[in-house]
């Protein structure tokens, strides 16, 4: 495990991604980056090397697939392209590409609002029993099928 690992290859399409991922990312400065990045690095370091690879490869995959789909690499388009190229591939029918999608929203996530800073200005304190501590049980949904958006992503 290398803590110190960079989240990704690419670090403009990294952030791009967090912000079209999650929006509140595009009022960070430099030093919130870093600990955003330190978080999803951090998180990521854990999981086994494969999915490193794999995650590592979707974003680098992202960034190039978007000059096939969109005439230009993923960094480089605007916000509203950006957007409709992850709905439609939210809506894939290949479940390794929704899946893939959802990892790195959830990386995106856990990054900005893993930040004590986010935390405090949400008023957000955990609750050692989790979810059970903070919200009914039939409230939590699972992941997402095909027909289900999962991602609240900006028009």
């Amino acid at each position: 495990m290398t803590a110190a690992l960079e989240p990704f290859p690419l670090p403009v399409a990294w952030r791009r991604l967090a912000v079209v991922l999650c929006p509140p990312a595009a009022a960070h400065d430099a030093a919130a980056w870093r600990e955003t990045e330190r978080l999803a690095a951090a998180a990521l370091a854990r999981r086994p090397r494969q999915v490193q690879r794999q995650l590592r490869w979707f974003v680098e995959g992202l960034e190039w697939l978007a000059v096939w789909y969109a005439g230009g690499r993923f960094s480089r388009l605007t916000e509203a392209r950006q957007v409709a190229m992850l709905r439609r591939l939210e809506a894939s029918r290949l479940a390794p590409l929704r899946r893939a999608l959802w990892g790195l929203r959830t990386l995106a996530m856990l990054g900005v609002y893993g930040r004590p800073a986010a935390r405090d200005a949400l008023g957000w304190r955990p609750d050692p029993r989790g979810w059970e501590g903070r919200t009914p049980a039939d409230s939590v949904r699972p992941t997402p099928a095909r027909d289900q958006p999962a991602l609240r992503l900006v028009p």
